[in-house]
């Protein structure tokens, strides 16, 4: 019994200690002062909509001290507390001073908190017209690749022709440019990489201050080419005939060299020389002067020096031509001047009746040649059917002359009409 009038007398006082805390403590009203509180910027689209915008330091914070029940103040916090801008109040550019409202969370009976003192009084945000335009991209290329290379700065690509700048009017009217620099100093083998853009006016100059500015993008990529340089000097072999040598002609070309560049893979392993043609004197009865030999170089490689093909000249010696009629046909009186070897299975005759030769030489030696030192050699082989053939003209017994095309005809061949059939079995 004593027991339970015990617990009974401490569960009295235990009540009466709580209900004087609760009266002493919990309702006692107090001061509280809460710093560093965001403030919240309301309303910035329809700012937008007008042209504007706030360009103040957008962390922007206050000091509030709060008055009220110590038990409120206790659970709150600075991040619990709204402190909003209305920015629909604002329809120009200028430096605004605004008041804000404070708010609290719906748990804290309302008006149980008072604000006595905010630091500042009033938000100062500097708002601006705003200005959106697309302007052009250039890339400036400085430094010079090593000493074997160059840069294609016609095939330069860049990812984006034009980039859109946003920002305040007054700096984006600055604005008449982007830049993109790449650094060439030393390169041997082509660039592609993101270059950071840079802002500029008509004169190409940085423009101050545009950290306020949104360029899209603000990075770019740029490929520039870089291609290898390499002399390669040009020939044209002379090829000894008619009577004449390499020696006894003067040859005369309009370039001798040329530079080219390209992909590095393909230039390093081009020859020094390029073969144009050869002159083959056998071939030649008269000189001539300013005859074209096309420059012909492998895919991807471009002729620097511009020129796509030679002016060639050949001056010829002090000589003479002679026409020798050879009588060929079988059972002619020089029949035995032409060979010719009958392919097996057939039989071959010869119908050209008169063929015309003409001998280049001094008029001294010249002058020895008889037509019977003149011999025509026909290839048959392989033939099967009546038709011309090519005829090897060559004269015997005689040096320091040669037989050379009918002038008349330049470049052009002896040939005979042969008549071949099947033999049968």
């Amino acid at each position: 019994m004593k027991n339970k009038i015990f617990n009974v007398l401490l569960a009295v006082v235990i009540a009466c200690g709580l209900w004087l805390y609760v009266i002493t403590v919990e309702r006692t009203e107090t001061e509280q002062t809460f710093y560093n509180v965001p403030v919240i910027l309301d309303g910035e689209t329809v700012l937008q909509d007008r042209g504007l915008r706030v360009v103040s330091d957008k962390d922007l914070t206050v000091t509030l001290k709060l008055n009220g029940n110590r038990s409120d103040l206790n659970k709150l916090r600075s991040s619990d507390i709204t402190v909003l801008v209305d920015l629909t109040r604002i329809y120009e550019a200028g430096t605004k001073e605004l008041t804000y409202t404070v708010t609290f969370p719906g748990d804290i009976q309302n008006g149980s908190i008072e604000v006595v003192d905010r630091s500042p009084g009033s938000i100062t945000l500097d708002v601006v017209e705003w200005a959106t335009k697309e302007i052009p991209v250039k890339a400036e290329l400085y430094g010079a690749p090593s000493g074997d290379y160059m840069v294609d700065a016609k095939n330069m690509v860049l990812e984006y022709d034009t980039v859109t700048i946003a920002g305040p009017k007054g700096v984006v009217d600055q604005i008449a440019m982007a830049t993109v620099a790449v650094d060439m100093h030393g390169r041997t083998e082509s660039v592609e990489e993101r270059v950071n853009i840079t802002l500029c006016d008509l004169k190409g100059s940085p423009v101050n201050d545009v950290s306020s500015v949104t360029p899209d993008p603000y990075r770019i990529l740029v490929k520039v080419p870089v291609l290898m340089v390499k002399d390669i000097r040009l020939e044209i072999p002379v090829i000894d005939g008619g009577g004449l040598t390499h020696e006894d002609v003067t040859v005369t070309m309009e370039y001798d060299t040329i530079t080219v560049s390209g992909s590095p893979a393909v230039v390093s392993k081009m020859d020094d020389v390029i073969t144009l043609g050869t002159i083959d004197l056998s071939k030649e009865s008269e000189s001539f002067t300013d005859r074209s030999y096309p420059i012909d170089l492998p895919d991807g490689v471009q002729n620097v020096s511009g020129v796509d093909e030679v002016k060639v000249s050949l001056q010829l010696p002090a000589v003479k031509l002679k026409a020798f009629v050879l009588k060929i046909s079988n059972g002619g009186v020089n029949e035995d001047q032409v060979d010719f070897q009958t392919p097996e299975g057939y039989a071959a005759k010869v119908q050209t009746k008169n063929l015309t030769v003409y001998v280049r030489g001094r008029e001294t030696i010249l002058n020895k040649v008889m037509a019977s030192d003149i011999r025509v050699v026909v290839d048959l082989t392989g033939a099967t059917q009546t038709g011309y053939y090519p005829a090897t003209v060559v004269v015997e017994n005689i040096s320091d002359v040669g037989v050379v095309p009918d002038p008349g005809k330049p470049n052009s061949t002896y040939e005979v009409w042969m008549e071949i059939k099947a033999v049968e079995s």
